[in-house]
């Protein structure tokens, strides 16, 4: 194993620390919060967080996918200097215009209670960016202690803050997204505060204006490729809320939230560590090799975990969250295979910025979204709410996995010789998904299905954990 190797294993096993705290204080504390608050107060917290989380991604016109790629700090810190400017003006911009029709939108969204808690959209997106830039920039500097425990410390008081402000009613479940935002970005900017001082003093508007001048691709052509990419993963939300109500919205959002969690905890992490070194790795002619070992390590992991949780989710979201959230359970059963290959794809998708693939991204994007879309709609108009799930799950599986042969190609990966490498962990996956589909079909109560869950959870802890423990 050559220094690189073990750098970029040790910093990922780094990340790993503060997202597991993080994910495993979000588990506890869940079951706390749906018996605190009902369907209808997730679903508000929904649609907040895909309206933020999308204009928060945007608010940056992805100049901080630039800050990883200069050979010298020297000129990173321009690019940062020229993120946090943008940032800035976007969040006055923005969120004064969702102030301005916080009516209209309510309207849009199904739900007028949205339009008292407009005001928190501005501070949402100023937040969102802000850690998005600090942490490339820690990414960078290698300050992956600091972003560990920063993560850590979000997670924590988020929650707790969402329990405690409770008595303030349904706006609890926003306000205390907010805290754990300002928290982790606080964090950040007090370690670069300290330890970048002298790279700080350097920033300058010239400086600025020659790093917009030399990255122009990333907000002409990387934006709308950035801006599909996050209706594709929060448009389906607002359409779920305008179509179905705010109560589907919540059982979809408790679903997405917990299958999400490998995601969080693994995905984010390599994700956090992968994008700087697939930079230095393509300069070196390395990349492919790169590309191969962490597809391998992301399916190996995520594939057949994901799958089962989704698998055994009515029978644990009824017993954990309590039985008014059933249906949330099923929900995650049909979305597990398509939020499988995400967990697989997110930390691959910054190899199109590094390869200079811009543009064949972007139509790949809005492939994915076009057909998410028509089969929302399609399997709502033949089947109702449940229909138009079912459709998108299916069809965001066939589209993911398209969008995976597609980067895995760019990397200059054999996409058969990868086959055959994680074949059994897909054949793992999927033969576990149909085992516990089977007991719950051929037997009756909860009893049974659990019994094989376990079990196979047990199994999987074992043999993931080994796997990480080795990555790390």
């Amino acid at each position: 194993m050559t220094d690189t190797e073990r750098t970029f294993r040790r910093d990922v096993g780094t990340l790993l620390v503060g997202s597991l705290i993080a994910q495993v204080l979000a588990l506890l504390i869940l079951p706390v919060l749906t018996r605190l608050y009902e369907p209808g107060d997730f679903g508000l917290l929904g649609k907040y967080l895909a309206l933020v989380g999308a204009l928060g991604t945007l608010s940056l016109l992805r100049y901080d996918l630039a800050i990883a790629l200069p050979e010298k700090d020297e000129e990173g810190v321009q690019v940062l200097g020229l993120c946090l400017g943008v940032l800035l003006v976007f969040t006055v911009f923005f969120g004064f215009g969702v102030w301005l029709f916080r009516d209209k939108i309510s309207e849009l969204l199904n739900n007028p209670a949205f339009s008292d808690c407009a005001w928190m959209v501005s501070l949402g997106i100023f937040g969102w960016g802000g850690f998005q830039a600090m942490s490339a920039w820690a990414s960078r500097r290698g300050y992956f202690k600091t972003l560990s425990s920063c993560i850590a410390s979000q997670s924590l008081g988020q929650s707790l803050a969402q329990v405690c402000l409770r008595v303030v009613g349904h706006t609890g479940l926003l306000l205390g997204s907010l805290i754990g935002q300002a928290l982790a970005l606080l964090g950040l900017l007090n370690k670069v505060r300290k330890d970048d001082a002298t790279l700080l003093s350097i920033m300058t508007l010239e400086g600025v204006r020659q790093a917009a001048a030399r990255y122009w691709r990333f907000p002409l052509v990387s934006f709308w490729s950035g801006l599909v990419n996050v209706l594709n993963l929060h448009l389906p939300v607002l359409l779920f809320a305008g179509l179905y109500g705010q109560n589907f919205v919540g059982f979809y959002l408790l679903g997405f939230r917990v299958l999400q969690m490998p995601l969080q905890l693994v995905g984010r992490s390599i994700a956090q560590v992968f994008f700087p070194e697939a930079a230095r790795s393509y300069r070196q002619q390395n990349l492919t090799q790169k590309t191969e070992d962490l597809f391998q390590l992301l399916t190996q992991i995520g594939f057949p975990i994901i799958l089962l949780v989704g698998v055994s989710a009515p029978e644990m979201f009824h017993i954990v969250f309590g039985s008014n959230w059933k249906e949330a359970g099923e929900m995650a059963m049909f979305l597990a295979p398509w939020l499988a290959l995400v967990f697989i794809t997110s930390p691959l998708s910054s190899l199109p910025f590094v390869v200079q693939r811009q543009s064949q991204e972007f139509g790949l994007q809005v492939f994915m979204l076009a057909v998410r879309v028509v089969a929302l709609f399609v399997g709502g108009h033949l089947g109702g709410k449940n229909g138009a799930l079912i459709a998108f799950a299916v069809a965001g599986f066939l589209a993911r996995s398209v969008y995976l042969g597609w980067l895995l190609h760019t990397a200059g990966v054999q996409i058969s010789k990868q086959w055959s490498a994680v074949r059994l962990y897909v054949a793992e996956g999927v033969s576990v998904y149909c085992i516990v589909l089977g007991v719950r079909h051929f037997t009756s109560g909860h009893g049974s299905v659990l019994t094989v869950a376990t079990l196979a959870f047990i199994y999987m802890f074992f043999t993931k954990f080994r796997l990480v423990r080795t990555s790390s």
